[in-house]
């Protein structure tokens, strides 16, 4: 009988540890998603900072530890528009995801002319791990990198679209900066034409 019993005592013990290791919350050390939304903006993408949403920031493609947890469908924004001349424009909080506070100034990092012109946004922050993590409540770097791109003809605002795209990554992502991708470019000319020299 004693035996009988010791041997259940084992299997429940067993049992739940297995049921327990089941249930434990993932630890956030990395991850990316991406996110997409339209803005009912009519000026030049490549000169405005204020966008008003018309659609949701629906979220989606999660990468590294955002895989292990349900994503929320949206996230919810301030305002309902993105103002990258404001600290804070892209604030959004998700209790079992998480949060992430813009930190510093937008920077926009990136623009191509008309026709179908965009830019490229990365917003700088924090983000803090939520409760569908064992870790939740650790506080991390992270940023936004926001991309607007505009189909149509800026002579004919009622032809223009713009759709918004873009990934949250925490810790950060370093995005270069223009004027460091062009000290980039010299440098490798630079050495195209070392070389060059050197094989003449």
């Amino acid at each position: 009988m004693f035996k009988r019993l010791a041997a259940a005592v084992v299997v429940g013990g067993v049992a739940s540890m297995v049921a327990t290791a089941a249930f434990a919350l993932p630890t956030f050390t990395s991850g990316s998603f991406a996110f997409v939304s339209f803005t009912s903006s009519k000026t030049d993408v490549t000169t405005t900072t204020k966008f008003p949403l018309t659609a949701p920031v629906f979220v989606g493609s999660p990468v590294g530890d955002f895989t292990l947890v349900p994503l929320p469908a949206t996230l919810t924004l301030p305002l309902g528009a993105v103002d990258f001349g404001l600290v804070g424009c892209c604030n959004w909080t998700d209790f079992p995801l998480g949060s992430f506070v813009g930190t510093v100034a937008p920077v926009r990092t990136q623009t191509t002319p008309h026709p179908n012109a965009s830019a490229t946004w990365d917003v700088v922050g924090t983000y803090t791990v939520g409760t569908s993590f064992l870790n939740a409540g650790e506080i991390l770097t992270a940023n936004m990198t926001w991309a607007l791109t505009q189909t149509g003809s800026l002579t004919d605002p009622l032809g223009l679209s713009t759709s918004i795209s873009g990934t949250f990554h925490s810790p950060r992502t370093t995005v270069p900066e223009p004027a460091t991708l062009a000290i980039i470019g010299l440098g490798l000319a630079g050495l195209g034409l070392a070389r060059r020299r050197k094989a003449s």
